[in-house]
């Protein structure tokens, strides 16, 4: 992303869309645990399930530097939201962690090519 080469936007558009992607994933995991457990089953976990995928889907409509701006956000958001989900059950604290690392890393990614890809 720092080096100005020709193939420099298709690599911030693949970072944008493998982001989408990801984010989109984060929402199936509250399906998944609605149909595994009935006490996740319920309109708020359904609802934030199909939220991740629609942030993602707008985000692919927008120009690079706002896109980029779109998954931070949503990946901030799910990072808080499933830290809390995971945390609070005794059998997934694990996930807690891992998506914590994930997260911390995932958001770490998407800001530098932000500030480092000259896309303003």
């Amino acid at each position: 992303m720092v080096l100005d080469t020709p193939m420099k936007s298709y690599a911030i558009q693949a970072e944008i869309t493998y982001g989408a992607v990801i984010l989109s994933f984060l929402g199936g995991i509250h399906w998944g645990l609605a149909a595994m457990n009935d006490r996740h089953a319920n309109w708020v976990s359904l609802g934030w399930g199909v939220t991740p995928p629609l942030i993602a889907w707008g985000a692919l409509f927008l120009p690079p530097s706002l896109g980029l701006i779109v998954l931070v956000t949503g990946f901030l958001v799910a990072a808080i939201i499933d830290f809390r989900v995971f945390t609070s059950s005794i059998h997934n604290t694990w996930f807690g962690g891992l998506r914590t690392v994930l997260s911390i890393g995932t958001i770490t990614a998407l800001l530098l090519t932000l500030l480092l890809g000259d896309i303003f």
